[in-house]
């Protein structure tokens, strides 16, 4: 009887090692990925833009689109910069015709025989102003002829700044197709919020079929 061997923990193959206390255990990666609007860093905005502006055009799309993971936030934040630069296009259009303005005045002046030395007053005097759109009034004109002139002048300018801001815009719906393919619905979303579509500058109509080109580049992918 005393000669019964005593099978121990250490020799028992069904013995099970007792459970490692949970302090014990290595934790997760607790390291926090900054957030996304720290690692776009400062927009890219020229000297007399308002970043505040910015912020509240780009915080309007987020609200609309609600992005669920970096790519969605990386590629709104390239939608937002797309629409940032096309209403800068825009405002650079009026600021060459707003600058031809004086000398547009000039060249109207000239044509109509009359002194030109007052265009140089226009914009500085009121009386100035009255007696010139007066003048204009005996012809049939009116300040829009100046405009005009001022459009006429720069027009190789414009013409360019029309071609970038096209590029701009085939660029942002670009983005709004691939923001469909990522997740569907969420660029429908964006064309419908109406803080972030301008409507002077609303899309033409999808084509018939064109919305289901998302799911037919999937399945080719696939």
């Amino acid at each position: 009887m005393n000669n019964t061997a005593v099978v121990t923990t250490e020799t028992n193959p069904h013995h099970q090692p007792p459970p490692v206390p949970a302090a014990s255990v290595p934790a997760a990666s607790a390291v926090a990925a900054p957030a996304m609007t720290d690692v776009f860093g400062k927009p890219a905005l020229l000297r007399d833009e308002d970043a505040n502006l910015y912020d509240a055009l780009f915080s309007r799309v987020v609200a609309a689109a609600r992005p669920r993971d970096p790519f969605e936030w990386m590629l709104l934040k390239d939608y937002a910069d797309l629409a940032w630069e096309i209403f800068r296009l825009r405002r650079a259009k009026a600021g060459f015709v707003n600058t031809m303005h004086k000398n547009a005045l000039v060249e109207v002046l000239k044509k109509l025989a009359l002194e030109p030395r007052p265009a140089l007053l226009f914009h500085k005097n009121q009386e100035a102003k009255a007696a010139i759109l007066e003048q204009l009034a005996l012809h049939g004109l009116d300040e829009g002829v100046v405009t005009a002139e001022a459009v006429v002048a720069c027009c190789d300018e414009l013409a360019l700044l029309d071609a970038m801001i096209k590029s701009a815009e085939q660029r942002r719906n670009a983005m709004l197709r691939e923001i469909d393919y990522h997740r569907g619905g969420l660029a429908t979303r964006l064309r419908d919020a109406p803080d972030v579509v301008d409507a002077e500058s609303e899309d033409a109509p999808v084509a018939d079929g064109a919305e289901a080109q998302p799911a037919r580049l999937s399945a080719n992918r696939r």
